[in-house]
């Protein structure tokens, strides 16, 4: 749910999603791929203790 809400509002994801959609074709392969990116930068603000810009 947090990856559908970051496609919508997050111009960074939205771009990633409809490049990875387009290109895979799949549109549930790169929702998936959107969460785990999610995650991957969630887990470097935690890291660096930084904001999300």
């Amino acid at each position: 749910m947090a990856a559908l809400t970051a496609i919508r509002t997050c111009e960074r994801f939205k771009t990633f999603y409809t490049a990875l959609a387009a290109r895979s074709g799949s549109k549930k392969l790169a929702i998936i791929a959107v969460a785990r990116k999610l995650l991957v930068v969630l887990n470097a603000i935690m890291r660096d203790k930084t904001a999300f810009a």
